[in-house]
């Protein structure tokens, strides 16, 4: 919902229907996630243009959706902070327990289930070839995808899906990625600042490298 945040009415209208809801922003690395949606959309058809075009835009709706503390404004100017938590997914996935325990804490729940959590969690990756299986199908695929399809033909049949290094392959260097994180550093202080004065856990962001951009 907040990656249409051009639309106060969204959060206005969630607001009417509960008051009192609480929230969960869930957030990721917002360069790696402006990556994956790229990648995503490329893979799905939805975007032909080159990567190293399209993530150098200030004005990208991909570093749009990244700027997560413009998009939380709606919601900041409907509902009380307290009614609002964000947790980082890195702390999520490293950190189940104590991420957990600040969940249910926030929803004022009997902390139980963390208990039984692993302190590990593993996730599958999905296979190129899988995953891309409708987009080989293409003979003649536009611009960038006709890029991601020649590549997939080098790439080794059981590589497994990676965000940055397919990027990577796909011309998008170091200086890119600088420049990407460089167009989205106002925002992350922006968001550091407001949990740094908001929120009761911050101390456990510290793990969150890009927090720190």
């Amino acid at each position: 919902y907040t990656k249409h945040s051009f639309d106060s009415r969204i959060a206005q209208r969630i607001f009417k229907a509960n008051p009192a809801v609480k929230l969960i922003y869930l957030l990721r690395d917002p360069v790696a996630r402006a990556i994956s949606h790229y990648l995503h959309n490329l893979v799905s058809g939805r975007e032909i243009r080159p990567i190293t075009e399209v993530l150098q835009r200030k004005w990208s709706h991909y570093l749009r959706t990244s700027r997560y503390y413009e998009q939380l404004q709606p919601y900041l100017n409907v509902f009380p902070n307290e009614q609002i938590l964000i947790l980082p997914s890195e702390l999520l996935a490293s950190h189940p327990k104590e991420a957990l325990t600040i969940i249910y804490n926030f929803l004022g729940l009997p902390v139980i289930f963390p208990s039984l959590i692993p302190e590990e969690i593993h996730t599958l990756s999905s296979r190129l070839t899988r995953r891309n299986r409708k987009i080989l199908a293409k003979r003649e695929p536009p611009g960038a995808q006709k890029d991601l399809c020649n590549l997939l033909i080098t790439l080794p049949h059981d590589f497994v899906w990676d965000s940055a290094a397919l990027a990577e392959k796909l011309g998008f260097t170091t200086q890119h990625r600088e420049k990407l994180a460089t167009l989205l550093a106002e925002d992350i202080r922006e968001l550091a600042e407001f949990i740094r004065q908001t929120s009761t856990h911050y101390s456990l962001w510290s793990s969150v490298n890009w927090l720190e951009h």
